[in-house]
């Protein structure tokens, strides 16, 4: 049996991989991209088309790749507008906190400091935002 806690670390690691994945899927686009617009222009020196040209093919190769990388950002991305509309909906206090957790991870004295909190405070937010999560189940991935 999971609990919460497991769960919502579970998200957040959904989380931070689906992220890192969509910048990885954008750079791979980016050059399928710059090889898409490598194609020459037409040829009207020869009667037919440039279907057996060699530049044509890899450029429509470069797109059909672009394609796909498309159709994978789009299934990703759902998971991070759900992570988006969670995190709009906290307080400052619970931003800072889930920055914490999903980004920087600094101490729990620095994440307290920079809030003028104590550091049980800081636990009991991040319980507290911890069953915030449990209520909304922002796009949590069943399996």
């Amino acid at each position: 049996m999971m609990t919460c806690h497991s769960k919502f670390y579970e998200w957040i690691r959904t989380v931070r991989s689906t992220h890192w994945k969509i910048k990885s899927l954008e750079e791979r686009r980016e050059f399928y991209n710059r090889k898409w617009l490598s194609i020459g222009g037409p040829s009207f020196d020869k009667t037919g088309g440039h279907t057996n040209d060699p530049f044509y093919v890899k450029g429509m190769a470069a797109f059909d790749h672009m394609l796909e990388i498309d159709r994978k950002i789009d299934e990703l991305t759902p998971i991070i507008i759900g992570y988006n509309k969670f995190y709009d909906s906290l307080s400052h206090k619970y931003q800072m906190i889930m920055d914490n957790i999903m980004f920087h991870n600094p101490s729990i004295v620095s994440v307290a400091y920079s809030l003028h909190i104590s550091r049980t405070a800081v636990y009991n937010l991040k319980e507290k935002l911890i069953k915030l999560w449990d209520e909304r189940k922002p796009n949590t991935i069943e399996k």
